[in-house]
């Protein structure tokens, strides 16, 4: 084991000189993703040695949901990742094949479902191979069974009902991730047949604003956005269109320092669909 080797992580985030540092080393195990759906490419993409596909989309999202990317089951999770090699003392570090986009949200499931050894990699491969470290091009897609056991923190996700509760009480700030169009209605959706809008007395933080130069703000900028956004530091519900780029600025939140923290998993394609009563 190298000599700063970690197994207990203080940041959702590490650096790419943090991980060249410690390639290879035992119980690291790294997994890439993509906006883009990478499944029928992966003899041909550039990645770090030893990278594993997640798939957010195929694998791990219910695909008996009516909805797009819903959270799985923790019987589900607990299986794919075991097919994939991921045991319990697993240290799970997530890039981005490109620009920050699903990376958080496979941080904040792992997260979600009781794994505590998880980073994402500030910069993502584009800093990796900006900075001249070892690529190779495609990755293996048989593994050793892994032993993970999925726990499921239930305060991590919030439902259609939690949130029409919350409306009375506001107990939690609503935070929605998308663009400033969507959420004020002046811009469509991008899903046909979901129109736009913004759930009653959510706030809107567009996730790009937490973000600079393909990674994530400092924490001074980052406690400063949401402290105006929640100067009373309730505790935070967070949403989007499906529930992916909620957990950018979910993770911009954690850097920040605050706590209570949760995600709307249906987010706003739930709510416009399911919930006419606030948004007619």
């Amino acid at each position: 084991m190298r000599k700063n080797y970690i197994c207990f992580m203080t940041s959702p985030l590490t650096s790419v000189s943090w991980l060249n540092a410690n390639l290879g080393s035992p119980d690291l195990v790294m997994l890439f993703t993509s906006k883009k759906d990478l499944s029928n490419s992966l003899s041909e993409i550039k990645l770090v040695p030893g990278s594993r596909y997640f798939d957010l989309k195929n694998v791990f999202s219910d695909q008996e949901s009516p909805y797009p990317n819903t959270f799985p089951s923790p019987g589900q999770f607990q299986s794919e990742c075991q097919k994939i090699g991921i045991n319990k003392n697993s240290h799970i570090i997530i890039y981005e094949t490109e620009e920050i986009f699903n990376g958080p949200r496979i941080w904040w499931m792992f997260k979600a479902m009781g794994h505590e050894k998880v980073q994402l990699l500030d910069g993502g491969f584009p800093e990796w191979a900006q900075e001249g470290h070892q690529t190779t091009i495609g990755t293996e897609t048989n593994y050793q069974k892994g032993d993970f056991i999925a726990h499921l923190q239930s305060d991590s996700v919030i439902y259609l009902n939690d949130v029409i509760a919350n409306i009375k009480s506001e107990e939690s700030l609503v935070l929605d991730a998308r663009s400033a169009g969507r959420f004020s209605g002046s811009s469509p959706e991008p899903r046909e047949g979901i129109k736009s809008g913004s759930i009653s007395k959510s706030k809107n933080l567009p996730f790009n604003e937490v973000l600079k130069n393909g990674k994530f703000q400092d924490p001074d900028t980052l406690k400063t956005l949401l402290t105006d956004l929640n100067p009373s530091s309730r505790p935070m519900t967070f949403t989007c269109g499906s529930g992916v780029t909620a957990c950018i600025i979910l993770m911009a939140a954690e850097l920040a320092g605050y706590k209570n923290l949760s995600v709307y998993d249906g987010s706003w394609t739930e709510w416009a669909t399911e919930n006419k009563l606030f948004t007619e």
